[in-house]
């Protein structure tokens, strides 16, 4: 794991005794890796669980994670049995995929990504969880327009940063911008976007006119 603090979640998510199976993927960063690697190493984990360990996909979840996001992730996994059976339909037990990077929108966007790519190669995971997933990293300008601007954790530079370190001047496509893809198809999906974040317009789709 890149950051030694999600030992906590690990040990609370122990103590609580929750029937589940932890899988956290390190994958490598921007710009020392840049776009597709990252996306690669989850793919290769993901088939990793499918075909290695015969872990069926209808007891996967895909979900990314970032630190600051401790008690709500705790909490999601307290309840996350009752969102099984009334929402995912799943098995009392269940695989996640933890997908850290020390920024929870970019991991977000890749569970979509590799959704994606996927689809009609291999059987998708029963859903997704996703905190601020990163959905469009197209005109990055509009960043600095949101009303939200002075309100988001993280800056509009900063957000142009990881999406210039990330991409390396490769055109844009569904894996990097994921609001450019159909959902046709994609597994359920449970999100979480602050009303206040600088990508509150992009996730709840309302730059489309639409939400997906």
């Amino acid at each position: 794991m890149h950051s030694r603090s999600f030992d906590i979640i690990l040990k609370t998510l122990e103590d609580k005794g929750l029937n589940c199976r932890i899988l956290s993927l390190e994958y490598s960063l921007a710009p020392a890796a840049q776009y597709p690697a990252p996306l690669q190493e989850l793919q290769a984990a993901y088939d990793h669980l499918i075909s290695d360990l015969s872990i069926s996909p209808t007891q996967i979840i895909l979900g990314n994670f970032v630190f600051v996001c401790l008690i709500f992730f705790i909490l999601f996994l307290s309840f996350f049995f009752f969102l099984s059976f009334i929402f995912f339909s799943l098995s009392p037990f269940h695989v996640i995929i933890i997908d850290y990077s020390g920024g929870d929108s970019s991991g977000g966007a890749m569970c979509i990504a590799m959704c994606y790519q996927i689809r009609e190669t291999h059987p998708l995971p029963a859903g997704m969880f996703l905190i601020s997933p990163w959905v469009d990293s197209r005109q990055n300008e509009r960043f600095f327009k949101s009303p939200h601007a002075h309100y988001d954790l993280v800056s509009p530079d900063t957000l142009c940063h990881g999406i210039s370190c990330y991409l390396q001047g490769q055109e844009n496509s569904a894996s990097t911008s994921p609001i450019t893809g159909s959902p046709q198809g994609l597994p359920k999906m449970f999100v979480s976007v602050g009303g206040k974040e600088v990508m509150n317009e992009d996730i709840l789709g309302k730059k489309e006119g639409k939400k997906q």
